[in-house]
């Protein structure tokens, strides 16, 4: 082996191993060292000029002795194979040149083998050049194959399917290389022979049979390869598709687990039937998935919200556009719960909604907080009026009995230091009554004040019995005045606090008897209740004067007065109305049919009291 033949070997050896380590500028290196030895031996073989490659490093035998061509040839293909080693993500290219460089030295190394075996000599020897050694062609066998598969190994690394598309040709390559090639050295030892013209050798038929067979053989290679590439390419994109579909529907699994663990899940289809629930739904509903499964959400309705509410839900949602919102909906205990409500329609592929899914979350707590903040609001809205109104009681209603004692205490003064005593009795008599106007205004106040502060048990109420109580009780200021008492013998049974509710009907009537009472009429005062269910409806109804409406409202405001030469304070009726929301209800008056006024409160009823202790927050609809 000639030296400038090792040295070729060691540095395209060297390249490959740094190939497998991922060196790619070593690679290279060794690869333009290879390939230049090739090259520049070929150089001398063309140009029959010396340049002295040959002893350049080691001085050999004064015949040139070089290298054979064929095998500067392969150094040449190998280090050019090296030389297209890229990054780690080459393009496909770059594996095919490779692979049909390292080909072309598998083949040439091959023929090489076969001609030592079969003593051809043209096989592994071009004319009276130097010959390929057997040795020489095992390295280049190594070689070739070597860099075949590594070229291989790294398109199917990173080009996964389209590898398989290109192995089949290079395959149809290396054969048909090497039918040429033994066809051409098995022609040279015909020709070798100097036979007559038109004379048939062994070498001529044979050399004529390896080209047609191998090539047909390279042609049937390449299409059974090809179609068995096909089929593998198939069968691994096949199954990189069905391993992504299952990272798909893991990942989909894992998200519908977090899904499930937060939110209130449900699909309908066009029409509104439930087809899927999950556990979140079941359990805040308290109904069965059975139960579910087959019902529309009328099954949930608590019907809180107007019909107008769903209406331009499912307009939006059959319009193919999202909805979202708050709905209030009914367990299958009664409770009453908020969820914020995301609706979204689904289309099929000709555009047609196929099925809604719904995604909830519980937001009760949240609605409770907020409707007792605004209960709260409200409250400190009506204190601070309630403060102004105080303020304005003290400066008036409060200033001006003190100003009678005042003044009536300056005149005692005066007749007394005048030694004259027939007025001291009325005037002391004045004093009095002016005491004892700022003992009740202060009464009142100090009521009114205890309300919603101080609390009683809540407890069915027997409403016709305590109306006659109240009754009894005012028996002198009705039999004084000769009013007439209609009291209702059927009223329904209400839930309360029989200490609040007592002073509710006792203030109505205490109100009747002052303010509608006229000496040219019998005042008639009828008192009714009617339930609707929930609520019972007390009506405190009277012949009197009756009550203006743009003063319907005033009425029930602090030391509100429609008529001033009345002994009242004005509170009795703010009273009534902070008793009646206490109770969650309301107070109202209107004008009577055939005059007077009709005093309507509404308190709970026995039916309300048996429901859940989770009410729907005051002033919010639901589903």
């Amino acid at each position: 082996m000639q030296f400038n033949t090792a040295l070729a070997f060691i540095c395209c050896g060297t390249g490959y191993l740094f190939v497998c380590r991922g060196k790619v500028i070593v690679t290279r290196i060794a690869g333009s060292i290879g390939m230049m030895i090739g090259l520049l031996t070929l150089f001398e073989y063309v140009s029959g000029f010396d340049i002295g490659i040959d002893g350049l490093l080691f001085d050999q035998t004064p015949d040139p002795n070089r290298m054979a061509p064929n095998t500067a040839i392969c150094f040449t293909l190998s280090g050019a194979s090296l030389l297209l080693v890229r990054a780690k993500h080459d393009k496909a290219i770059y594996y095919v040149f490779r692979a049909l460089l390292c080909s072309a030295v598998l083949c040439l190394s091959l023929a090489s083998i076969i001609g030592y075996l079969a003593n051809i000599q043209t096989a592994y020897g071009w004319g009276n050049l130097t010959r390929m050694a057997m040795h020489t062609a095992s390295g280049f066998v190594i070689l070739g194959a070597g860099g075949l598969e590594l070229a291989y190994q790294a398109s199917r690394q990173n080009q996964q399917g389209y590898t398989m598309r290109w192995v089949p040709w290079i395959a149809a390559f290396s054969i048909g290389v090497l039918a040429l090639t033994m066809w051409q050295a098995l022609q040279a030892e015909h020709h070798g022979l100097a036979l007559s013209e038109g004379a048939v050798s062994i070498y001529s038929v044979l050399s004529w049979t390896l080209l047609i067979g191998g090539l047909l053989l390279a042609g049937l290679m390449q299409l059974t390869l090809s179609r068995s590439a096909e089929a593998q390419v198939r069968a691994a994109e096949h199954l990189i598709t069905e391993r992504q579909l299952q990272e798909v529907i893991r990942e989909l699994q894992t998200q519908k687990y977090a899904l499930d663990q937060h939110s209130i899940v449900a699909i309908t289809d066009a029409h509104g039937v439930i087809t899927v629930v999950n556990d979140k739904f079941c359990e805040i509903s308290g109904y069965s998935r059975e139960e579910l499964i087959g019902q529309t959400h009328r099954i949930i309705n608590s019907g809180t919200h107007p019909k107008a509410f769903f209406v331009d839900l499912w307009k939006a949602i059959t319009s193919g556009q999202s909805w979202q919102g708050e709905i209030c909906n009914r367990a299958k205990d009664g409770t009453l719960y908020w969820v914020a409500t995301t609706i979204v329609p689904f289309t099929d592929a000709s555009g047609k909604i196929k099925q809604y899914a719904s995604i909830r979350t519980d937001v009760t707590a949240h609605k409770t907080a907020e409707a007792k903040i605004l209960s709260i609001n409200n409250e400190l809205v009506q204190k601070n009026a309630e403060m102004e109104q105080f303020a304005y009681t003290v400066s008036h209603d409060l200033k001006s009995p003190t100003v009678t004692i005042r003044g009536y205490t300056g005149y005692l003064q005066q007749d007394v230091a005048q030694q004259r005593y027939d007025r001291v009795e009325r005037f002391t008599e004045a004093i009095i009554r002016a005491t004892e106007k700022m003992r009740i205004t202060i009464d009142d106040l100090l009521e009114l004040s205890r309300i919603g502060r101080v609390t009683h048990d809540m407890a069915p109420i027997r409403l016709v019995e305590l109306i006659q109580l109240v009754v009894s009780e005012l028996k002198p200021q009705i039999d004084e005045i000769g009013a007439a008492i209609s009291v209702s013998d059927e009223m329904p049974d209400i839930y309360g606090d029989h200490v609040r509710v007592e002073q509710v009907v006792q203030n109505l009537l205490s109100n009747a008897l002052k303010y509608a009472y006229d000496e040219a009429q019998t005042l008639r005062i009828n008192i009714t209740a009617e339930s609707d269910g929930k609520m019972v409806r007390l009506e405190v109804r009277d012949n009197g004067p009756g009550v203006p409406g743009e003063f319907a409202e005033k009425v029930f405001g602090l030391f509100e007065r429609l008529q001033g030469g009345t002994d009242g304070t004005g509170i009795g009726l703010a009273i009534v109305r902070r008793i009646a929301e206490l109770h969650g209800g309301r107070a109202w008056v209107t004008a009577a049919p055939g005059g007077g006024a009709a005093f309507n409160i509404t308190l709970p009823g026995i039916q309300s009291s048996e429901a859940s202790s989770q009410p729907v927050p005051v002033g919010v609809h639901a589903e």
